[in-house]
């Protein structure tokens, strides 16, 4: 992405198009469980039936999708088409994963093809895991995937920090292409994002103390509140300490008089 091309525009669109997508396929996949379970059983038990269909919800397509399929005239061919563009989303998103890191290795200093070996060698080597015990992917989609509100919540918390008006005025509306975020996103995202972060965090703290494994102390039983807060801070205080590292390298290169050694600057 470049700058040209405009951060609000995008940061719209992608929005849009990933939730429709993903409200378009939860019906999708909701519909076909109700459609095929609902002439044998009760309807209030096809949800109890959905939700131990597989670890991680993958029992929704990897289960009841064939079933569908299998119902359907050309089903063969949708499923192959439907399971490769599963695929085809995955190795797209994983792209965008890689393609982050990566950026940041370049930026200090590592060449591109030893920080793409790097970053694909440590993610498969901590994927592992999750490929071989279904448990630890239903915990890990669990754990991460609420994970996604502290990091939504520390990016407002960085804009909040910079100034919500400030980064309007100088950094979205430079871009003479893009839409205009206008003064309501200065307000929501001032006010209103971090207070939907923590009623959502709080909400969710409490269904897993309530819902979750017990003891809820217990920092290794899977699904406890513990084991999420200890996954959680472990890979925070890892990100803090990287953080300062690459914030102190970088600023010393960049202040590094000319001519002058980076031992001697330091």
């Amino acid at each position: 992405m470049q700058s040209r091309h405009g951060v609000v525009k995008n940061a719209v669109i992608t929005g849009v198009g990933n939730n429709t997508v993903s409200l378009l396929a939860g019906m999708l996949v909701f519909g076909t469980v109700f459609a095929t379970l609902g002439a044998q059983v009760p309807e209030a038990e096809v949800l109890s039936i959905m939700q131990q269909s597989g670890p991680a919800g993958t029992g929704l397509t990897f289960i009841w999708m064939p079933q569908l399929f299998a119902q359907m005239p050309i089903g063969k061919l949708l499923a192959v088409l439907f399971f490769l563009g599963l695929a085809f989303a995955a190795f797209s998103s994983l792209i965008s994963m890689i393609e982050l890191t990566t950026r940041v290795l370049v930026d200090l200093g590592l060449s591109r093809p030893r920080a793409v070996a790097a970053v694909g060698t440590g993610g498969f080597l901590l994927g592992l895991p999750s490929a071989l015990s279904a448990s630890v992917l239903a915990n890990q989609d669990f754990v991460w995937g609420v994970a996604l509100l502290v990091s939504g919540a520390l990016v407002a918390f960085a804009i909040i920090r910079y100034g919500p008006g400030r980064m309007r005025e100088n950094i979205l509306e430079s871009v003479a292409a893009d839409w205009d975020p206008t003064r309501l996103w200065t307000g929501f995202i001032g006010t209103l994002v971090p207070l939907q972060a923590a009623g959502l965090l709080g909400w969710w703290l409490v269904y897993v103390y309530q819902e979750g494994a017990t003891p809820w102390f217990n920092p290794f039983a899977a699904g406890s509140l513990a084991n999420f807060l200890l996954q959680w801070g472990l890979v925070l205080a890892a990100l803090l300490a990287a953080n300062r590292w690459m914030a102190r390298r970088t600023l010393a290169e960049r202040f590094v008089p000319f001519g002058a050694s980076e031992g001697a600057a330091q």
